[in-house]
């Protein structure tokens, strides 16, 4: 099962439209994004433009969306939560409401981690999280949990200028924020293959 990581489209409907394009293009089934939506109706228009093209959608909040409520059926914001799609699970963050890894441990307890995907807006601390005066503003408790847990991926964005792909022992982290470098990424769970698109707009 291929995945879509995307974040932070910060109302660019160029962009919203180029992920929904490539992802068809490159059959992808799930498309995750991790906030930073900016508008409600705006990630709805994203949402049903992913429904209508037949791929499911997974999105968080992030810092800048408030009470995020999409009506496709097809696209879900998780919020401390797991939705299961074929034999992979996915845990989506609402970062309003502070959990510690401990808290994460404890939900995602009885998932196996090489079928887990981990989705937050903020990065884990130390890791695609280094923004412009060269300070690290990631999120310890994320940190700790991926170490700890190993999901097989974990997805997000907020920090524009880090946008990426690294390592955390088994775990692939990418930062798929696109607001400044137009960058988003495939993943193919199965393989842990992954794509680079740069989009247009």
């Amino acid at each position: 099962m291929k995945i879509l990581c995307s974040s932070d489209l910060h109302m660019n409907k160029k962009k919203a439209n180029a992920l929904v394009k490539e992802a068809v293009k490159r059959n992808v089934e799930v498309v995750v994004n991790t906030g930073d939506f900016l508008s409600n109706n705006f990630a709805n228009e994203f949402a049903k433009q992913i429904e209508e093209e037949n791929m499911q959608g997974i999105f968080v909040e992030g810092n800048w969306d408030h009470n995020l409520h999409i009506t496709s059926e097809k696209v879900k914001v998780l919020k401390y939560e797991t939705i299961k799609i074929k034999k992979y699970y996915f845990f989506g963050m609402d970062e309003k409401i502070f959990y510690s890894w401990e808290d994460m441990l404890d939900l995602t307890k009885a998932i196996p981690s090489e079928k887990l995907i981990f989705l937050t807006h903020e990065p884990p601390k130390g890791y695609l999280d280094l923004i412009w005066n060269g300070t690290r503003i990631g999120n310890l408790d994320y940190k700790i949990y991926d170490e700890k847990k190993q999901p097989l991926a974990h997805c997000f964005g907020h920090v524009h200028e880090a946008n990426g792909i690294a390592h955390l022992k088994n775990t692939i982290l990418i930062n798929g924020a696109v607001a400044d470098i137009p960058k988003a990424y495939i993943l193919d769970l199965k393989t842990k293959n992954i794509e680079t698109i740069n989009l247009k707009g």
